[in-house]
């Protein structure tokens, strides 16, 4: 039996499954601990939209298998892989998942890391993050922010959340639990990626998530994993443990059709004003050759 509790109930399902208990207690740590860091949603709950809940949050940490190695059920997902046009809250959505896995995955020691191609482009979520942290009456009860170093402490657990970039190899920690590997789509190659995946051999339930736009370059270490999970999209039981979740416009569809936004912008009307700020973006597009597909991609 699975038996993982949560608000009082626990979870009486055997063999792979949706545990309900865990896909709830990440909700409600995003909903109810997180709180949004910019503009006029400053400081108001973190409250997910629809396809943010049903189709990330709840099957990425919910998803559950049965471990004969640790003798215990673990989450099903030690990889994923998101895909979606900018402006659709990504960096949002990553900042809540380092916080998670730093503070509200039950975990002792864990090392979460903010991977991109130069410290810079890491720094963006990590950023969110911090002031995430800052801006919840939980989360800054909680944790400490290390803005030199670029690092969130939680001293309770010995956990640490950082940022590293491909020049630090080197210094990488040898047991990451989780990595928030931001805009895969710039790696030159995949070092990056696979020094981070073959260090988390010991973790009980580690996670290795990118999120990306949509890349061109056919020779890139991004392309050739985005056409891989595109075939995972299309046959799951090709890789069981891997999430998926690409929303990029049809090479087929109409990008002049506002009906057509969805495919890559699922935010569309969520997070307003996206369809004024669509539209500015499409009518700067038709002005310069070339940038009409990438207005949905980017």
């Amino acid at each position: 039996m699975c038996g993982w509790s949560f608000d009082g109930r626990a979870c009486r399902q055997r063999g792979d499954h949706l545990c309900k208990q865990r896909a709830d207690h990440a909700q409600a740590f995003a909903e109810e601990i997180c709180v949004h860091t910019k503009d006029r949603w400053a400081r108001t709950p973190f409250i997910l939209a629809g396809w943010q809940r049903d189709d990330i949050v709840r099957p990425l940490f919910g998803e559950v298998r049965w471990d004969p190695e640790w003798e215990c059920y673990v989450r099903r997902y030690r990889s994923g892989w998101i895909e979606l046009a900018r402006k659709n809250g990504k960096s949002e959505l990553l900042a809540f998942v380092a916080l998670y896995l730093l503070v509200g995955d039950g975990v002792e020691s864990a090392e979460v890391y903010g991977a991109a191609r130069d410290k810079d482009q890491a720094r963006l979520v990590f950023n969110v993050a911090a002031r995430m942290v800052a801006l919840s009456p939980v989360l800054s009860k909680r944790l400490r922010v290390i803005e030199h170093s670029a690092r969130i402490v939680d001293e309770r657990t010995n956990s640490v959340y950082q940022v590293i970039a491909a020049d630090a190899l080197g210094n990488l920690g040898s047991n990451p639990s989780c990595v928030i590997f931001d805009e895969v789509l710039t790696q030159p190659n995949g070092d990056l990626w696979s020094a981070l995946r073959t260090g988390m051999g010991t973790r009980v339930q580690p996670l290795l998530l990118a999120a990306t736009t949509a890349g061109n370059d056919p020779a890139s270490f991004a392309k050739s994993e985005h056409d891989e999970c595109v075939k995972i999209a299309e046959d799951p039981a090709r890789a069981p443990h891997r999430f998926v979740y690409l929303r990029n416009l049809p090479a087929d569809a109409d990008p002049w059709d506002e009906a057509n936004w969805y495919f890559s912008n699922p935010a569309l009307g969520d997070f307003p004003p996206w369809p004024r700020c669509g539209r500015r973006r499409w009518r700067h597009a038709t002005t310069r050759p070339g940038r009409t597909r990438s207005a949905s991609t980017g």
